[in-house]
């Protein structure tokens, strides 16, 4: 509720009434939870009453609403609370996993800021931060309940937007549910879901780019400008991987309407042997760019994956189309090479970048193969299926390399379900005539590698 200093709420926030601090009453963040880092709209409903000033007139509801305004952050964190002590976890457990486990693929938030330890923290943590916690879960651990645990999630997020409005919390919270959704091959409402997160990204504003770089001694303002913008990048890298899979969406994705020079997203944390810089977006489309976070080779892989998708979905033009597909061909086996020399080099590979880029190629060769056989050549079709057999090959040796040493085998990386689709897709159609450059031990191994990913609860 604002008061008649525009900008400004009546009352302190809860956070501050909690610690008892001094609050400038600051919307929607106060200077305290600025200053800390907070990427939460402030509480303001605490102890609010009936202005008699200003309801002069007005019929009089009765409590109702205030109550349920009022005990919304008591009432989400007692749920969650109830969840996690219903299966012997903590926000603290929750925490080391998902920045273990899922951050480095998706890395949307940053530790410093992590909403487990404002929820532990407070005896009344923010709404959107107890969603925030319990997405975290959702995505991190294997539950045999995680189907039940995705329907409450989700009426908790409606329940706490419809109340609070947008947040950083509440979209880092969608775009986990996305990322879980797609997990389980619902490719349409994982689209829902980043259409919904785009949305309310640029509600927020956060698609407009504030950072000056990352580094460890970051200020808690840069930080929260980096862990806003990594967001975008998230939800730029979600909905696109997801368009690569839904060929009757013909939709323009985010990618491809971007500014030449935008900035590349960091990792958010410090990893041996990894920059937490990016340069501009131009310089991958120039030369090999070095310097480049994990998460930004992630990007440029989506940007490819991107261009890919565009280019497949037009009519095949003997002389325009084909050449183009030739020089993103040509393009992408650069960027694969380079990722192969990075991941031999640095202490961590860039395996996150991989799949999605081998993506761009399936993109690329699948529907050629399939569909334009009349205008292509000989040679260009023993192109494409030589292509198709190099990276079914890869895929499997990258597979069997993840399923060994993962320390969460059943979370995948992005795109590697449907790389597996598309490699079984490939190999009935090489049974039936095509490719003679595969073994009959490469159909096997893939079928052991699609059974175990099954066993582990991975939809394929």
């Amino acid at each position: 509720m604002e008061s008649p200093r525009s900008g400004r709420a009546q009352r302190v926030c809860g956070t501050c009434r909690t610690r008892k601090r001094g609050c400038d009453k600051r919307l929607p963040r106060c200077g305290f939870c600025f200053s800390r880092g907070y990427a939460y709209a402030c509480d303001y409903t605490e102890a609010l009453v009936p202005d008699a000033s200003s309801t002069a007139g007005l019929p009089y509801n009765g409590p109702r609403k205030l109550i349920g305004s009022l005990s919304l952050d008591s009432t989400v964190k007692a749920q969650v609370d109830s969840i996690f002590k219903a299966m012997d976890l903590t926000p603290q457990m929750v925490e080391q996993r998902y920045f273990r486990d899922f951050h480095p693929s998706l890395p949307i938030i940053a530790p410093q800021t992590s909403p487990c330890r404002i929820h532990h923290g407070l005896e009344r943590a923010p709404a959107d931060a107890a969603i925030l916690v319990l997405a975290m879960l959702l995505v991190s651990h294997q539950l045999p309940t995680a189907d039940s645990l995705y329907s409450a999630l989700r009426k908790l997020v409606v329940s706490v937007q419809d109340s609070r409005g947008a947040s950083i919390a509440v979209v880092q919270a969608q775009l986990l549910i996305g990322g879980f959704e797609h997990a389980h091959g619902w490719v349409e409402k994982s689209y829902v879901s980043v259409g919904v997160c785009a949305s309310l990204a640029r509600i927020l504003r956060i698609n407009v780019n504030r950072t000056g770089g990352f580094s460890a001694d970051s200020t808690h303002k840069g930080l929260a400008d980096q862990e806003a913008w990594n967001l975008w990048w998230g939800i730029i890298v979600l909905e696109s991987v997801v368009l690569s899979e839904l060929p009757h969406v013909l939709a323009r994705s985010i990618a491809e309407d971007l500014e030449e020079g935008v900035s590349l997203p960091s990792d958010l944390v410090e990893l041996p042997g990894t920059p937490t810089w990016s340069p501009s977006r131009d310089a991958m489309f120039h030369s090999p760019a070095e310097n480049v976070s994990r998460f930004g080779r992630q990007v440029q892989a989506v940007l490819l994956l991107s261009r890919a998708v565009r280019l497949s979905r037009r009519p095949l033009e003997p002389d325009g189309s084909l050449s183009r597909l030739k020089a993103l061909d040509k393009q992408t086996k650069v960027f694969i090479g380079l990722l192969l020399k990075e991941g031999i080099q640095a202490s961590n590979s860039r395996e996150g970048a991989l799949p999605i880029a081998v993506r761009s190629l399936f993109v690329l060769h699948e529907d050629f193969v399939e569909n334009s056989r009349p205008l292509l050549s000989a040679d260009d079709i023993d192109w494409s299926w030589a292509t198709l057999d190099t990276v079914v090959t890869m895929l499997i040796d990258a597979a069997y390399d993840h399923m060994r040493e993962s320390a969460c085998p059943h979370a995948l990386l992005l795109c590697c379900a449907a790389n597996l689709r598309s490699s079984s897709k490939h190999m009935s159609r090489y049974n039936v005539g095509g490719s003679k450059d595969l073994d009959a031990g490469v159909l096997r191994d893939l079928e052991v590698v699609v059974s175990a990913v099954r066993r582990c609860g991975t939809h394929v």
